[in-house]
C-alpha cells in the first residue's frame, strides 16, 4: 500500500514514478540500470546503438 505522505514531495506540479518489484540477476545487479546514463533508465545487459534508435 502506498502511503499518501510519499506524494508530498511532488509539489503542485510534477510526476512521481514508483518502480518496484525489480529482479536481481545472478551477479546481484538489478534488472534496470539507473547509473549508466544520467537521463535514462536502461535495461541492464542490452547493447543500445544510438544510430538505430
Amino acid at each position: 500500500m502506498v502511503e499518501v505522505q510519499q506524494f508530498g514531495s511532488i509539489g503542485e506540479q510534477g510526476t512521481q514514478i514508483i518502480i518496484y518489484n525489480l529482479w536481481d540477476d545472478d551477479e546481484g545487479e538489478l534488472e534496470l540500470n539507473f547509473d549508466a546514463d544520467a537521463n535514462d533508465i536502461q535495461i541492464r545487459g542490452v547493447n543500445r546503438d544510438q544510430n538505430k534508435i
